[in-house]
Formats: structure tokens, sequence, C-alpha cells
């Protein structure tokens, strides 16, 4: 046999065994995510509050389940731990605000979107998917993982988006575009009615690019995501594609985009997955990336702009014309300058999710941006 042929039989053997060893899930990897979301567009706020005006999340994740059946939680259904997956999972707290372009006016603005506010508590499972290393031994890495939300919540008054809109002006004292007091939203009693809010998102990504080893330093990757939501609130196909630039850029498959809650780090690690890492040492050291983010979506409601759907109509009697196809760019940077501490911004551009009726005499709506801060912190317990 020649060499070449024999070298080859070699390499496939240790192929096979590598994929039939599955890795150990971690038994904990706690962590706490703080997010704030503002269509901020300079420090004076002073022409802002549009559209998605500004979002909160609070939110917990941690391991499903080990292999042993071990975890937080007894269960994580709708998934099942298997050989070669690990499970993890997110609950949280959050809401969404929505006004109208100009928020300081009582009256009916019904040819632009009406006031909105959605206060929900959210449940994600997400199974991600193990793939060995073909050059380093009992090393893995994260090539796939399918993420499922549940969202339920309460979509209208009680949901408190007048309350929290002018206490935060209050307190950040944001100045009157009309006159010399604080800017405060007028128009509330014009919301969306009281209904309750429930929506199922699901989330798949692939790493479609990268180098098949890592070794000590990982400098890019490009994700691939498409998924759906089908709710009250909103119901939509999408698709996006994701590239991160860096050092040591994490195993971790990027940010979750859209309005899915987020977290930076939402895949459980196998305890031999790929992390970045000193090379002096072997535990989880610092990293910096860039990323670029374009998705699309396919829009069948939209209840921010849809209006009720129990009571089929909006309060103020208004109505928009829907765009069936919405756009957004996200550029950002993500930084872990300590252990167990990241922190992530990025800027959204949308692109117009409505435009006017034939005949009302007005512009289309405009393209809109907003600003997105998050915090992680990890093994607090």
């Amino acid at each position: 046999m020649r060499p070449t042929g024999a070298l080859l039989i070699c390499a496939a053997l240790q192929l096979g065994s590598g994929r039939a060893v599955a890795q150990p899930c971690p038994v904990t990897t706690g962590h706490l995510v703080a997010q704030l979301e503002n269509d901020m567009k300079g420090w004076s706020f002073r022409d802002s509050d549009d559209a998605y005006t500004a979002g909160e999340r609070l939110l917990w994740s941690d391991v499903g389940m080990d292999e042993e059946g071990k975890g937080p939680l007894r269960t994580t259904w709708p998934y099942q731990q298997r050989k070669g997956s690990c499970l993890s999972w997110t609950l949280g707290l959050a809401s969404n605000l929505y006004t109208p372009s100009n928020i300081e006016t009582p009256d009916v603005q019904p040819l632009d979107r009406p006031y909105g506010s959605w206060l929900y508590g959210m449940y994600r499972i997400t199974k991600s998917y193990q793939t060995p290393d073909p050059v380093r031994e009992g090393v893995v890495d994260i090539r796939r993982a399918d993420s499922i939300e549940f969202d339920a919540g309460i979509l209208g008054p009680g949901a408190a988006g007048k309350y929290v809109q002018n206490t935060v002006h209050k307190l950040f004292r944001v100045k009157s575009r009309t006159g010399t007091g604080y800017k405060l939203a007028l128009g509330w009693h014009h919301q969306l009615r009281n209904e309750p809010a429930l929506n199922l998102q699901y989330l798949q990504r692939f790493r479609a690019a990268g180098p098949a080893s890592w070794r000590t330093s990982r400098h890019y990757d490009v994700v691939v995501e498409r998924g759906a939501a089908l709710g009250t609130v909103f119901t939509w196909l999408n698709g996006a594609g994701v590239v991160r630039f860096g050092t040591y850029v994490p195993n971790d498959l990027g940010i979750v985009g859209r309005q899915m809650s987020i977290s930076l780090k939402d895949v459980a690690r196998p305890a031999g997955a790929w992390v970045p890492t000193d090379p002096s040492r072997s535990a989880p050291g610092r990293f910096i990336y860039v990323f670029a983010r374009v998705e699309g979506r396919a829009v069948l409601r939209n209840a921010f702009l849809d209006g009720s759907l129990i009571a089929d109509d909006r309060v103020d009697r208004g109505r928009v014309q829907k765009r069936a196809a919405v756009g957004d760019l996200d550029l950002g940077i993500v930084l872990q300058p300590l252990r167990y501490f990241s922190v992530a911004y990025r800027n959204v551009v949308r692109s117009p999710e409505f435009k006017s009726l034939p005949g009302d005499g007005l512009p289309d709506a405009k393209a809109q941006r907003f600003g997105s801060l998050t915090f992680e912190i990890g093994r607090l317990f």
C-alpha cells in the first residue's frame, strides 16, 4: 500500500472515532443579561421617539440538562437531550414601546402608526449541536443551534408604556421639541386596547464558514439564520446573514437579532468546546470582535401597525398600509474585557415598515434607527 493511502485511511479512522465520541455538556453556565434599546439620535434626544422607540429586557440563562439529566430545570420541553447536543434555557421579562413620529401632541394621528406597548415574560430553549474538530482530538465546535421562544404578556395600557416613557424622559431631562420643559408623550390615550399577547418564535442558526480548526485563535466566521414568528403580536418569516471579525471570536454563533430577546451566549458549550483562550492558560480569556448583520422579513402581522386583534381596529380609527417586506442592517461590537463580563453595542437601521395610503397627501414613512446596549455577567451562582 502506498504511504499516501495509509495516511488517508488513518485520518479517516481518527475522524470517524472523533465523531462517535460526544463531549459531556456543562453542569452550570448561568449568566445574567440586561439589555437597553432606544432610538436616540444624538445626546439631546430631541429628534428621537418615533416608530420602535424603546425596549428593555432582563434575562437569566443557564444549561438545561447535562447527559445525566441534571440541571436547574427538570424539563427542557420541547427538546430532549441527545448525544452530540447540549441544551440551554433562558427566562426573562421584557417590554417594547412604539409611538408615532410626533408625541408632543394630544391630537389623533390616524395616518401614522399608533401608540402601543408590550410587556411580556419569555421562555427560550436552545439546542446546540457538537461537531468534533478534525485536527485537535477531544475538541468540539458548535456549528448549529435551534431556538424556540414562547412569549406571553399584555399589549395595551396594562403594559405601562405611558408611565415608562414619560418617567425616563423626566429622569434623563429629555428636552421638549416645542417648549422649554421636558419632552412628554401626550397621546398615549390613543394607544392600542388591552389584550393578551402571545407569540411563538423559532430561529435556526448555522456557522456557514470558518477554518476547520481554529487552533489558538479565531479571527472570523459567517453565521446564517432562518426563522419564523407566529402570534397575536408578530407573524413573519425571516432570513439573515452575520459576518464577524476580531480576536478570539467566541463559539456562540453571535447575537440574536430582531425582536427576539437577546443573549450574547445562548448556547450551552460542551466541556470540550472551543472557547477564547489565553495561549498561556486554558481558562476563557478576553475577546473583541465587530460584526455586520443583514436581515430580511416577510411580514404577515405586526400589531403595532395593524392594530388590535380582538377589537379588529385602532382606538384612533386610523390605519396605515403595512409593507410586506422589511429589512434590518446591524453594525456592532462585542467586547469581553473580563473573564465573566461581556458588553455589546449595535446600531440598527430598519427599512420603512409602512407607507402612506393613496390620496392622503403625506410622504411615506422613513427608515428608522435605534441603538442597543447589552451587558452580560456570567457565573453569579
